[in-house]
């Protein structure tokens, strides 16, 4: 009988430890000159510091301090997403 149970916890644990294993991705990071305009074409979600989110699904073009693209403005009230065409870099926390 204890062996039995010894064989069950000891299956037990080598699978858990088995679908334990972790992946992991890397992201690159690259600078971007803000002199320079960027384009970006795939889609976008840009972090405003009030909370807000804005995405871009057709993706952005960067130039001057601003963000453009056709994008939706959902804020942290979830209220209906509003349309948005430029928001200005400063207001970006992360992208």
């Amino acid at each position: 009988m204890k062996k039995i149970r010894f064989a069950v916890l000891l299956t037990i644990s080598s699978a858990l430890s088995v679908a334990c294993i972790l992946i992991s991705q890397r992201v690159q990071v690259q600078s971007v000159a803000p002199q320079n305009d960027v384009r970006i074409k795939s889609a976008v979600k840009a972090h405003l510091k009030d909370g807000s989110t804005v995405t871009f699904l057709s993706g952005v073009t960067i130039s001057a301090g601003k963000v453009y693209g056709e994008g939706s403005l959902s804020d942290i009230a979830l209220t209906p997403p509003k349309p948005v065409r430029a928001i200005a870099l400063n207001d970006v926390i992360g992208m």
